[in-house]
């Protein structure tokens, strides 16, 4: 399921509104993981960010950011965050995939 800012029930949910965010995320229903691949704040260092994946862990939910900017390779390190590679068929290619293993952010 893709989630846009302020577009369903989800996203408001998770505060992830247009007046904080730009991009989109994939929710797959059945593991539960969020991937966040094309995700911008509007504000940057504004926290509302690690409010969105607070928000998407308070939801029973956790995330996977997909091939991560250098600054949020820091982040994934810095928050615990484990990388995997992952098979990417759409596109037929691998990707770099930073997996949260626990609630924690």
């Amino acid at each position: 399921m893709v989630i846009t800012p302020g577009e369903g029930d989800l996203s408001e949910r998770l505060g992830y509104t247009p007046r904080k965010f730009f991009g989109w995320m994939y929710l797959d229903e059945n593991t539960g993981y969020v991937y966040i691949g094309h995700v911008k704040t509007v504000e940057r260092k504004a926290g509302d960010f690690s409010e969105l994946v607070r928000n998407i862990n308070k939801h029973g939910m956790r995330i996977k950011i997909l091939n991560p900017s250098n600054e949020m390779t820091k982040i994934c390190i810095a928050k615990g965050l484990k990388p995997t590679i992952e098979r990417n068929d759409a596109f037929e290619q691998d990707d770099i995939v930073w997996v949260q293993e626990d609630y924690k952010w």
